[in-house]
């Protein structure tokens, strides 16, 4: 141990030791009860709403905005996933999911 100016007995040495332990203890120990707590707050879901909707009529929504906006890069890249999506999956409807921010 270094030359500090003063001494310190083994039993001072210690409880020195154990206080830093005892302190470096305590976070840890507040974050893991709190993380405890937290995740044992009880939680609500509700289950995303699904209905299966012709190719057709989305295609058909979507080419509408298209003419309507031209400058919807969004619109556009819709219908080509559309598109996509009809070519890969080969079927005349697809699952949709509603998310309340458009009617298909």
């Amino acid at each position: 141990m270094p030359n500090t100016g003063f001494i310190l007995d083994n039993e001072a040495r210690e409880n020195m030791h154990m206080t830093a332990r005892t302190f470096n203890l305590k976070p840890i120990f507040l974050s893991t009860a709190l993380l405890v707590l937290l995740a044992s707050a009880e939680v609500h879901a509700r289950f995303a709403r699904s209905d299966f909707v012709p190719v057709a009529r989305l295609i058909a929504n979507v080419e509408k905005i298209v003419k309507s906006e031209l400058n919807n890069g969004e619109a556009i890249y819709t219908l080509g996933r559309l598109h996509s999506l009809a070519f890969a999956e080969g079927s005349h409807s697809v699952e949709v999911y509603d998310r309340g921010k458009i009617s298909v």
